[in-house]
Protein backbone atom coordinates (compact mmCIF):
# COMPACT_ATOMS: atom_id res chain seq x y z
CA UNK A 1 0.00 0.00 0.00
CA UNK A 2 0.93 3.39 -0.77
CA UNK A 3 1.75 5.93 1.99
CA UNK A 4 0.26 8.50 0.57
CA UNK A 5 -3.08 6.00 -0.38
CA UNK A 6 -4.96 5.98 -3.68
CA UNK A 7 -8.23 6.94 -5.06
CA UNK A 8 -10.47 4.49 -7.10
CA UNK A 9 -13.53 5.11 -8.49
CA UNK A 10 -15.76 2.79 -10.15
CA UNK A 11 -18.35 3.56 -13.12
CA UNK A 12 -21.81 1.99 -13.84
CA UNK A 13 -25.32 3.04 -16.02
CA UNK A 14 -26.77 1.27 -13.30
CA UNK A 15 -25.99 3.07 -10.18
CA UNK A 16 -23.77 6.49 -9.09
CA UNK A 17 -19.76 6.40 -9.15
CA UNK A 18 -18.57 4.23 -6.44
CA UNK A 19 -15.35 6.58 -4.56
CA UNK A 20 -13.20 4.71 -2.81
CA UNK A 21 -9.93 6.29 -1.10
CA UNK A 22 -7.57 3.71 -0.63
CA UNK A 23 -5.99 4.94 2.83
CA UNK A 24 -2.59 4.98 3.38
CA UNK A 25 -0.37 3.20 5.71
CA UNK A 26 -0.54 4.51 9.79
CA UNK A 27 1.84 7.29 9.68
CA UNK A 28 1.85 6.86 13.32
CA UNK A 29 3.71 3.52 13.47
CA UNK A 30 6.69 5.40 11.20
CA UNK A 31 6.89 8.62 14.20
CA UNK A 32 5.86 6.93 17.43
CA UNK A 33 8.90 7.52 19.68
CA UNK A 34 10.25 9.85 17.26
CA UNK A 35 11.60 13.61 18.33
CA UNK A 36 10.87 16.44 16.56
CA UNK A 37 14.01 16.33 15.09
CA UNK A 38 13.57 13.34 13.61
CA UNK A 39 10.19 13.74 12.30
CA UNK A 40 10.74 17.05 10.38
CA UNK A 41 13.66 15.39 9.07
CA UNK A 42 11.23 12.43 7.56
CA UNK A 43 7.84 14.43 6.32
CA UNK A 44 10.09 15.57 2.65
CA UNK A 45 11.00 12.03 2.61
CA UNK A 46 7.57 10.54 3.32
CA UNK A 47 5.51 13.32 0.93
CA UNK A 48 6.26 13.72 -2.85
CA UNK A 49 3.26 16.10 -3.06
CA UNK A 50 3.41 19.22 -0.88
CA UNK A 51 6.51 18.66 0.99
CA UNK A 52 6.78 21.79 2.26
CA UNK A 53 2.99 21.94 3.55
CA UNK A 54 3.31 18.58 5.56
CA UNK A 55 6.79 19.61 6.77
CA UNK A 56 5.39 22.93 7.86
CA UNK A 57 1.94 21.18 9.58
CA UNK A 58 4.23 19.26 11.15
CA UNK A 59 6.94 21.68 13.01
CA UNK A 60 4.19 23.91 13.95
CA UNK A 61 2.20 20.71 15.61
CA UNK A 62 5.52 19.63 17.02
CA UNK A 63 6.85 22.98 18.58
CA UNK A 64 2.96 23.14 19.90
CA UNK A 65 3.17 20.08 21.77
CA UNK A 66 6.85 20.82 23.06
CA UNK A 67 5.58 24.32 24.31
CA UNK A 68 8.22 26.42 21.44
CA UNK A 69 5.97 28.13 19.31
CA UNK A 70 8.13 30.08 16.42
CA UNK A 71 8.25 33.78 16.82
CA UNK A 72 5.55 35.65 14.49
CA UNK A 73 7.97 36.62 11.65
CA UNK A 74 9.09 32.80 11.42
CA UNK A 75 5.62 31.69 11.29
CA UNK A 76 4.83 33.79 8.34
CA UNK A 77 7.94 33.24 6.70
CA UNK A 78 7.03 29.94 6.55
CA UNK A 79 3.75 30.50 5.09
CA UNK A 80 5.03 32.45 2.43
CA UNK A 81 6.81 29.13 1.18
CA UNK A 82 3.99 27.11 1.40
CA UNK A 83 1.92 29.35 -0.81
CA UNK A 84 4.78 29.46 -3.15
CA UNK A 85 4.61 25.20 -2.84
CA UNK A 86 0.68 25.87 -3.50
CA UNK A 87 1.51 28.36 -6.47
CA UNK A 88 3.56 25.69 -8.26
CA UNK A 89 1.16 22.84 -7.82
CA UNK A 90 -1.64 25.07 -9.23
CA UNK A 91 0.50 25.31 -11.93
CA UNK A 92 0.70 22.44 -12.70
CA UNK A 93 -2.33 21.58 -12.89
CA UNK A 94 -3.29 23.73 -15.02
CA UNK A 95 -0.13 23.15 -17.54
CA UNK A 96 -0.45 19.28 -17.79
CA UNK A 97 -4.40 18.51 -16.73
CA UNK A 98 -6.30 21.29 -18.75
CA UNK A 99 -5.16 21.02 -21.77
CA UNK A 100 -6.62 17.28 -22.12
CA UNK A 101 -10.11 18.43 -21.72
CA UNK A 102 -9.71 20.64 -24.43
CA UNK A 103 -8.44 18.14 -26.87
CA UNK A 104 -4.69 19.75 -26.66
CA UNK A 105 -1.14 18.57 -25.99
CA UNK A 106 -0.46 18.52 -22.00
CA UNK A 107 1.97 21.52 -21.74
CA UNK A 108 3.87 20.62 -18.58
CA UNK A 109 6.76 21.26 -19.94
CA UNK A 110 5.79 25.36 -19.94
CA UNK A 111 5.96 25.06 -16.10
CA UNK A 112 9.60 24.79 -15.55
CA UNK A 113 10.17 28.50 -14.21
CA UNK A 114 7.74 28.34 -11.57
CA UNK A 115 9.03 24.35 -10.73
CA UNK A 116 12.40 25.35 -8.53
CA UNK A 117 10.89 29.11 -6.76
CA UNK A 118 9.76 27.41 -3.53
CA UNK A 119 13.43 25.70 -2.91
CA UNK A 120 14.57 29.20 -3.89
CA UNK A 121 12.27 31.46 -1.91
CA UNK A 122 13.43 28.90 0.76
CA UNK A 123 17.12 30.12 0.54
CA UNK A 124 15.90 33.53 0.19
CA UNK A 125 14.09 33.51 3.46
CA UNK A 126 15.87 31.14 6.05
CA UNK A 127 19.47 30.60 6.92
CA UNK A 128 19.08 26.66 6.84
CA UNK A 129 16.50 24.37 7.42
CA UNK A 130 13.26 27.12 7.65
CA UNK A 131 11.30 23.94 9.74
CA UNK A 132 14.40 24.08 12.42
CA UNK A 133 13.95 24.43 15.92
CA UNK A 134 16.83 26.96 15.69
CA UNK A 135 15.61 28.49 12.02
CA UNK A 136 17.04 31.85 11.47
CA UNK A 137 15.92 34.40 9.13
CA UNK A 138 18.04 36.39 6.04
CA UNK A 139 18.34 40.04 6.51
CA UNK A 140 15.79 41.61 4.35
CA UNK A 141 12.84 40.81 1.76
CA UNK A 142 14.94 41.95 -1.79
CA UNK A 143 15.33 38.54 -2.86
CA UNK A 144 12.17 37.06 -1.57
CA UNK A 145 10.50 39.79 -3.40
CA UNK A 146 12.46 39.53 -6.53
CA UNK A 147 11.14 36.22 -6.38
CA UNK A 148 7.80 36.56 -5.98
CA UNK A 149 7.43 39.79 -8.87
CA UNK A 150 9.25 36.49 -11.04
CA UNK A 151 5.95 34.01 -10.41
CA UNK A 152 3.79 37.31 -11.22
CA UNK A 153 5.56 37.99 -14.43
CA UNK A 154 4.86 33.54 -14.99
CA UNK A 155 1.24 34.27 -14.23
CA UNK A 156 0.96 37.06 -16.40
CA UNK A 157 2.34 35.09 -19.65
CA UNK A 158 1.27 31.57 -19.25
CA UNK A 159 -1.96 31.37 -17.27
CA UNK A 160 -3.71 34.61 -17.60
CA UNK A 161 -2.57 36.76 -20.30
CA UNK A 162 -2.71 39.86 -18.19
CA UNK A 163 -1.42 41.08 -14.67
CA UNK A 164 -2.79 38.61 -12.30
CA UNK A 165 -4.77 41.05 -10.41
CA UNK A 166 -6.41 42.57 -13.76
CA UNK A 167 -7.82 39.26 -14.09
CA UNK A 168 -9.39 39.56 -10.70
CA UNK A 169 -11.23 42.35 -12.10
CA UNK A 170 -12.80 40.37 -14.25
CA UNK A 171 -16.58 41.64 -14.69
CA UNK A 172 -19.05 38.35 -13.92
CA UNK A 173 -19.40 35.64 -16.32
CA UNK A 174 -19.80 37.95 -19.25
CA UNK A 175 -15.75 38.94 -18.51
CA UNK A 176 -14.87 35.47 -17.93
CA UNK A 177 -16.40 34.35 -21.28
CA UNK A 178 -14.98 37.20 -22.92
CA UNK A 179 -11.48 36.78 -21.72
CA UNK A 180 -11.43 33.21 -22.41
CA UNK A 181 -12.70 33.42 -25.72
CA UNK A 182 -9.77 36.38 -26.49
CA UNK A 183 -6.76 34.60 -24.76
CA UNK A 184 -4.60 31.64 -25.86
CA UNK A 185 -3.54 30.22 -23.19
CA UNK A 186 -4.32 26.72 -21.39
CA UNK A 187 -6.54 28.01 -18.46
CA UNK A 188 -8.74 30.15 -20.55
CA UNK A 189 -8.82 27.51 -23.30
CA UNK A 190 -10.27 25.15 -20.99
CA UNK A 191 -12.79 27.45 -19.89
CA UNK A 192 -14.09 28.28 -22.86
CA UNK A 193 -14.42 24.38 -22.94
CA UNK A 194 -16.32 24.60 -19.83
CA UNK A 195 -18.47 27.27 -21.08
CA UNK A 196 -19.91 26.01 -24.66
CA UNK A 197 -20.01 22.19 -24.00
CA UNK A 198 -23.38 21.12 -21.98
CA UNK A 199 -24.55 18.75 -18.89
CA UNK A 200 -20.88 20.44 -17.16
CA UNK A 201 -22.61 20.89 -13.66
CA UNK A 202 -22.15 19.00 -10.61
CA UNK A 203 -23.98 18.24 -8.19
CA UNK A 204 -24.16 21.12 -5.15
CA UNK A 205 -22.18 19.50 -2.30
CA UNK A 206 -24.17 20.86 0.37
CA UNK A 207 -23.32 20.17 4.34
CA UNK A 208 -20.27 18.58 2.71
CA UNK A 209 -16.69 19.87 4.07
CA UNK A 210 -15.13 21.34 1.28
CA UNK A 211 -12.17 23.57 1.61
CA UNK A 212 -11.02 23.44 -1.99
CA UNK A 213 -9.98 26.79 -3.65
CA UNK A 214 -14.15 26.66 -4.20
CA UNK A 215 -15.20 25.77 -1.06
CA UNK A 216 -12.80 28.74 0.36
CA UNK A 217 -13.83 31.06 -2.10
CA UNK A 218 -17.31 31.03 -2.86
CA UNK A 219 -18.11 34.12 -1.68
CA UNK A 220 -15.71 36.06 -4.34
CA UNK A 221 -17.82 37.84 -6.63
CA UNK A 222 -16.79 36.56 -9.91
CA UNK A 223 -17.10 32.89 -8.55
CA UNK A 224 -20.44 33.52 -6.94
CA UNK A 225 -21.27 34.92 -11.03
CA UNK A 226 -21.16 31.36 -12.15
CA UNK A 227 -23.82 28.52 -11.78
CA UNK A 228 -23.65 27.54 -7.98
CA UNK A 229 -20.97 24.81 -6.97
CA UNK A 230 -20.76 23.84 -10.89
CA UNK A 231 -17.61 22.42 -12.78
CA UNK A 232 -17.29 25.94 -14.16
CA UNK A 233 -17.58 27.65 -10.82
CA UNK A 234 -14.90 25.49 -9.43
CA UNK A 235 -12.25 25.51 -11.57
CA UNK A 236 -12.65 28.90 -11.97
CA UNK A 237 -11.84 29.00 -8.39
CA UNK A 238 -8.48 27.82 -8.94
CA UNK A 239 -7.82 30.69 -10.98
CA UNK A 240 -8.93 33.09 -8.26
CA UNK A 241 -7.45 31.62 -5.48
CA UNK A 242 -3.67 31.34 -8.01
CA UNK A 243 -4.10 35.08 -8.68
CA UNK A 244 -4.06 36.06 -5.44
CA UNK A 245 -1.05 33.73 -4.22
CA UNK A 246 1.45 36.93 -5.38
CA UNK A 247 0.03 39.32 -3.19
CA UNK A 248 -0.18 37.09 -0.29
CA UNK A 249 2.59 36.06 -0.54
CA UNK A 250 3.96 39.91 -0.19
CA UNK A 251 1.36 40.61 2.35
CA UNK A 252 3.24 37.72 4.49
CA UNK A 253 6.62 39.12 4.45
CA UNK A 254 5.45 42.74 5.03
CA UNK A 255 3.76 41.47 8.03
CA UNK A 256 0.49 41.46 7.33
CA UNK A 257 -1.14 37.70 8.01
CA UNK A 258 -2.39 35.64 10.77
CA UNK A 259 -0.55 33.21 12.44
CA UNK A 260 -0.85 29.64 11.77
CA UNK A 261 -3.72 27.85 14.04
CA UNK A 262 -2.69 25.86 16.63
CA UNK A 263 -4.07 24.40 19.68
CA UNK A 264 -2.79 22.54 22.66
CA UNK A 265 -3.92 20.71 25.51
CA UNK A 266 -2.37 19.44 28.47
CA UNK A 267 -3.42 15.89 29.25
CA UNK A 268 -1.04 14.87 32.76
CA UNK A 269 1.92 14.03 31.65
CA UNK A 270 1.95 14.79 27.58
CA UNK A 271 1.20 17.47 25.38
CA UNK A 272 -1.92 17.08 22.62
CA UNK A 273 -1.07 20.18 19.72
CA UNK A 274 -2.57 20.39 15.97
CA UNK A 275 -1.82 22.35 13.35
CA UNK A 276 -3.32 23.51 10.48
CA UNK A 277 -1.70 24.47 6.99
CA UNK A 278 -3.91 25.53 3.94
CA UNK A 279 -2.61 24.30 0.89
CA UNK A 280 -3.26 24.33 -2.67
CA UNK A 281 -5.61 20.93 -2.19
CA UNK A 282 -7.63 22.07 1.09
CA UNK A 283 -6.84 22.18 4.73
CA UNK A 284 -3.87 19.97 6.06
CA UNK A 285 -4.12 19.01 9.70
CA UNK A 286 -1.29 17.67 12.05
CA UNK A 287 -2.28 16.22 15.78
CA UNK A 288 0.63 15.47 17.32
CA UNK A 289 0.90 13.75 21.26
CA UNK A 290 4.37 13.98 22.91
CA UNK A 291 5.81 12.82 26.39
CA UNK A 292 8.95 13.33 27.47
CA UNK A 293 10.27 15.02 24.28
CA UNK A 294 8.86 11.98 21.72
CA UNK A 295 5.65 11.38 19.89
CA UNK A 296 3.01 9.20 21.43
CA UNK A 297 0.76 9.19 19.08
CA UNK A 298 0.53 10.85 15.59
CA UNK A 299 -2.87 11.33 13.32
CA UNK A 300 -2.97 13.96 10.05
CA UNK A 301 -5.91 14.96 7.58
CA UNK A 302 -5.23 15.26 4.14
CA UNK A 303 -7.84 17.20 2.22
CA UNK A 304 -8.18 14.12 0.43
CA UNK A 305 -8.93 12.28 3.28
CA UNK A 306 -11.93 14.58 3.45
CA UNK A 307 -12.85 15.61 0.84
CA UNK A 308 -13.10 11.39 -0.86
CA UNK A 309 -14.49 9.74 1.79
CA UNK A 310 -17.35 8.09 1.99
CA UNK A 311 -20.35 10.49 1.24
CA UNK A 312 -17.96 13.13 0.79
CA UNK A 313 -17.56 15.93 -1.45
CA UNK A 314 -16.29 14.05 -4.72
CA UNK A 315 -19.13 11.02 -3.56
CA UNK A 316 -22.30 14.03 -3.71
CA UNK A 317 -20.63 15.86 -7.07
CA UNK A 318 -20.58 13.03 -8.96
CA UNK A 319 -24.07 11.60 -7.87
CA UNK A 320 -25.63 12.90 -10.91
CA UNK A 321 -23.24 10.83 -13.54
CA UNK A 322 -25.84 7.20 -13.54
CA UNK A 323 -27.62 8.10 -16.12
CA UNK A 324 -25.11 9.24 -18.64
CA UNK A 325 -23.17 6.86 -21.17
CA UNK A 326 -20.10 5.11 -19.66
CA UNK A 327 -17.94 7.23 -21.86
CA UNK A 328 -19.44 10.99 -20.75
CA UNK A 329 -19.28 9.63 -17.20
CA UNK A 330 -15.85 9.36 -17.22
CA UNK A 331 -14.81 12.27 -19.25
CA UNK A 332 -16.88 14.36 -16.03
CA UNK A 333 -15.76 12.10 -13.64
CA UNK A 334 -12.25 12.76 -14.91
CA UNK A 335 -13.38 16.83 -14.59
CA UNK A 336 -14.96 16.67 -11.09
CA UNK A 337 -12.01 14.88 -9.62
CA UNK A 338 -9.40 17.70 -11.16
CA UNK A 339 -11.91 20.21 -9.71
CA UNK A 340 -11.58 18.59 -6.15
CA UNK A 341 -7.64 17.42 -6.82
CA UNK A 342 -6.88 14.52 -4.67
CA UNK A 343 -3.25 15.05 -2.95
CA UNK A 344 -2.65 10.96 -4.72
CA UNK A 345 -2.92 9.15 -7.84
CA UNK A 346 -6.42 8.10 -8.54
CA UNK A 347 -8.13 5.49 -11.82
CA UNK A 348 -11.04 5.42 -12.81
CA UNK A 349 -12.80 2.00 -13.97
CA UNK A 350 -16.03 0.67 -15.83
CA UNK A 351 -17.80 -2.41 -14.25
Amino acid sequence: MSVEGHIVIDLSTEQPPRVQFEKPVDIARLLVGKTRQDVVALMPVIYSVCRLAQTCAAATALDGALDRLPDRDVDLRRQTLVAMESLREHVLRILLDWPGFSGDVPTAHLAAPVMPLPEQLKTALFVGDPFSEKTSLTPGNIEALRLIDEADAFLKTRVFGCAPAQWLGLQGYDGLQDWSRSTSTAAAVFLNVLMTCEDTECAPADEVEDTTPFGRLSGDMLIGSLDQAGLLARHTARLVALANLTSQMRRLLAGDGVETWVSVVNKGKTRQAEADIMTARGLLRHRVEMDAGRVTAYAIQSPTSVHFADDGLASRCLSRLASETLEKQEWLTKLVVNAIDPCVGFEVRRI
